[in-house]
C-alpha cells in the first residue's frame, strides 16, 4: 500500500442512538374534574329547560282546548304589572296609563318581547278596566302624547273613561307634545286636563279620505268592471269618481260624528260648555290645532303645567293626598306571546294604524279623529 492510502484518517465511531423517551400523560389535576361537572350541569339545565318548555306548552295549549279561543285576545293572560314612579305613604295609589301614539282599535301583530306599545284601544281599555275594579286604585292620570286616531277606537276608551268617573275614581288627562283630535276626545271626559303651554292639541273635528285614480287608469288603458247590487255598494272606490249623492251623503256621516265630536265636549266639560251648541260656535269649531296656552284660554284645558302637576292634582281629587304613583298595565307573559305568534287565526294585518310618528297611513273609507298633519 501507499503511503496515501495509509494517511486516510480512521473514521470517528457514532454513538448509539438512545432509547426513544416514551411520551407520559399530563399528570391529572381537579381542573379537568371540575370542568367535566361543569359541562354535566350545563346539559342538564338545557334538557330540564326544553322538558319545562314542553310541558308548559302542552298545558296551555290544552287550557285552549277548554275554551273558545277565536279571537287575539283569547290568547292572552292579563296580569296587572306596576312601576313606581312618585313615592309616598298613603293609602290607595295612583294608576297611570299611557296613550302614546296614534289610536287604533288594536296593535301591530305581538312581538316575544312585548306588544303593549303604541295606543291600541283594546290594550287601553283592559288597563282602563283593570284599574276600576281594583280597589287600590284611587285615580286614573292617562299620560296622554297623541295626535288623535280611529273615531271607534276613540270613542271606546271615551266610554271606559266614563265608567272610571261613574266609580268614583277621578281621571286627570296630561298632555306632552301632541293631545289633538281623538286624545282631545278622550282627554275631555276627565275631571282636569293638564298640558303645556306649547303642547298641540285642539283638531276638533273628523277626517275621511279616499285616493281617485280614474283618470290615470284612462291614460294606461284600463277599465274597471265592477258589479254591485246598489248605487252606494262601491262608494268611495278608487276606480271612479263621486256621485253627487255620494258626496252628500259622506259629507252628512262626517257631519253626524263631528256633532257627537262636539256633543262629548259639552257633556265632559259642562262648566265651561253647556251645549253643543256653545261649541260648534267656538272658535276651534272649526278644526284648528291650538297650543296648550290659547287652549287655556280657549278653556279646553283646565291648567298649564306638568306631569307633577297632573299628580298633585289628581291625589287632591281622589282625597290622597300622599298616594303613591305607578305606571299601570297589563302585560302578557313570554308563553302566552309566542303562543299568540304561532296562532294561524290571528291575522298579519291587526295593526291598523301606523302608531309611530310622524305620518300615520289613512285607511280609505274610515272615519278619524286625527291631527291633520300627522296624515300622510
Amino acid at each position: 500500500m501507499s503511503d496515501d492510502f495509509n494517511s486516510i484518517p480512521e473514521a470517528t465511531p457514532v454513538p448509539p442512538l438512545s432509547k426513544p423517551a416514551s411520551w407520559s400523560s399530563p399528570p391529572r389535576s381537579g381542573n379537568t374534574f371540575k370542568g367535566f361537572a361543569a359541562g354535566c350541569l350545563v346539559s342538564c339545565g338545557i334538557v330540564l329547560l326544553v322538558v319545562m318548555l314542553c310541558i308548559g306548552s302542552c298545558a296551555y295549549l290544552g287550557g285552549l282546548a277548554l275554551r273558545p279561543a277565536n279571537v287575539a285576545g283569547d290568547l292572552m293572560e292579563e296580569k296587572p304589572a306596576m312601576s313606581l314612579l312618585r313615592a309616598g305613604t298613603g293609602k290607595g295609589r295612583i294608576a297611570v296609563i299611557a296613550i302614546h301614539g296614534t289610536i287604533a282599535f288594536t296593535s301591530e301583530s305581538p312581538s316575544l318581547l312585548g306588544d303593549n306599545s303604541g295606543a291600541a284601544a283594546q290594550r287601553i281599555c283592559r288597563e282602563l278596566r283593570a284599574a276600576n275594579s281594583d280597589p287600590e286604585v284611587v285615580a286614573v292620570i292617562l299620560d296622554m302624547n297623541t295626535p288623535g286616531g280611529e273615531v271607534v277606537a276613540s270613542d271606546e276608551i271615551r266610554h271606559e273613561v266614563d265608567l272610571l268617573r261613574k266609580a268614583g275614581k277621578p281621571v286627570v288627562t296630561c298632555m306632552h307634545t301632541l293631545g289633538a283630535s281623538g286624545g282631545y276626545y278622550i282627554a275631555s271626559g276627565s275631571d282636569w286636563i293638564v298640558a303645556n303651554r306649547l303642547t298641540l292639541t285642539g283638531s276638533v273635528g273628523v277626517i275621511m279620505q279616499s285616493v281617485e285614480a280614474s283618470e290615470l287608469l284612462d291614460k294606461v288603458g284600463l277599465e274597471p268592471v265592477t258589479y254591485r247590487s246598489g248605487n252606494f255598494k262601491d262608494m268611495l272606490s278608487p276606480m271612479r269618481k263621486t256621485t253627487p249623492e255620494e258626496d252628500a251623503y259622506i259629507t252628512a256621516m262626517v257631519q253626524a260624528d263631528f256633532r257627537e265630536f262636539c256633543q262629548v265636549i259639552a257633556n265632559g266639560r259642562p262648566r265651561h260648555f253647556a251645549t253643543v251648541d256653545d261649541v260648534l260656535n267656538a272658535p276651534f269649531a272649526d278644526g284648528r290645532v291650538v297650543s296648550g296656552a290659547d287652549a287655556y284660554e280657549m278653556r279646553l284645558i283646565d291648567a298649564l303645567g306638568d306631569f307633577d302637576d297632573a299628580v298633585q292634582k289628581a291625589r287632591a281629587l281622589a282625597n290622597a293626598p300622599d298616594a303613591p304613583v305607578y305606571v299601570y298595565s297589563l302585560q302578557r307573559d313570554w308563553l302566552s306571546r309566542l303562543m299568540l305568534m304561532a296562532d294561524s287565526r290571528v291575522p298579519v294585518e291587526i295593526k291598523g294604524l301606523d302608531r309611530v310618528l310622524p305620518g300615520a297611513e289613512l285607511q280609505p273609507g274610515m272615519r278619524y279623529y286625527l291631527l291633520p298633519q300627522a296624515a300622510r
